[in-house]
Parts: structure tokens; C-alpha cells; sequence
């Protein structure tokens, strides 16, 4: 369907305006008084008004399908030429996980003596003595 274009306003040499007649885009945020109940049927002839725009609808995230379809379906029984609905935000889910235990951890002198273990060096014997006096000192 194509649309008829007014014809171009010379504004001054070189430079040309089309007017365009548009939609009237409303938003519909999780605050408004549509999603609640008490208050639904004004908010939705307010919301529709003259009938022909284009409504967006950003549902609260406590919103269920039921109630946004409804809401959907009288917009358009209202005369708005299209509603879109944004996704609603991800609520609150935490889902908890039990903890695995942490596997034990060898001692710091375990660590040490495996390392020394399987160092290269032409004294292991003495170098596993070295390891072993600087941990009984405290110097490790």
C-alpha cells in the first residue's frame, strides 16, 4: 500500500520539505495505571484515544500472558492500529545451589617436600633437609 505524499515546499533554493502525516505512537510503561485493576478501563480509552496510533506496551515483570494479551486485545478492539509488546524484564529467580565442599588442600610443608621431591639437583637428600629446617624455622 503506498501512501500519497503532499507535494515538496520550497523552503529556499536547493532545499525542499515533505510533510508527512503520522501515527500517534503512545507508550504504555509498567507504572501506568493500565496494568493495575481497579483503573484498567479509563487507562485503556486514555491510552486509545482517537484510535488509528500505534501503542507499545512494556509489561511490569510481575504482568502475567493473560493480562497482557487482554490488555493486547483491547487496545486493538479500540481502534489502534497496532500494539507491539516489548519483552518484560526477568524477575527475580534466584535458584540455590548447594555448595560442594572444597576438596582438602595439602599443607603447606606437603607442598614444599613434593616440590623438592621432584626438583632436579645433583643433592636431593640435602635439599629435602634444607626445605624441612626452613619450615621448622618459619622462614617458608
Amino acid at each position: 500500500m503506498t501512501r500519497r505524499r503532499k507535494a515538496p515546499l520550497p523552503l529556499a533554493p536547493g532545499v525542499r520539505s515533505v510533510p508527512v502525516t503520522t501515527r500517534q505512537l503512545t507508550t504504555v510503561d509498567p507504572m501506568h495505571p493500565a496494568w493495575s485493576k481497579g483503573s484498567a478501563e479509563l487507562s485503556v480509552k486514555q491510552i486509545a484515544g482517537a484510535g488509528g496510533g500505534i501503542v507499545r506496551l512494556i509489561p511490569p515483570p510481575e504482568a502475567t500472558d493473560a493480562q497482557v494479551n487482554a490488555l493486547k486485545a483491547e487496545l486493538l478492539g479500540l481502534g489502534c492500529a497496532a500494539v507491539k509488546v516489548v519483552p518484560r524484564a526477568a524477575g527475580v529467580a534466584v535458584v540455590a545451589r548447594p555448595e560442594a565442599p572444597l576438596a582438602a588442600l595439602p599443607s603447606l610443608i606437603e607442598v614444599a617436600l613434593d616440590l623438592a621431591a621432584k626438583a632436579r639437583s645433583q643433592q636431593p637428600d640435602r635439599l629435602r633437609a634444607l626445605v624441612e629446617q626452613s619450615i621448622l624455622r618459619g622462614e617458608a
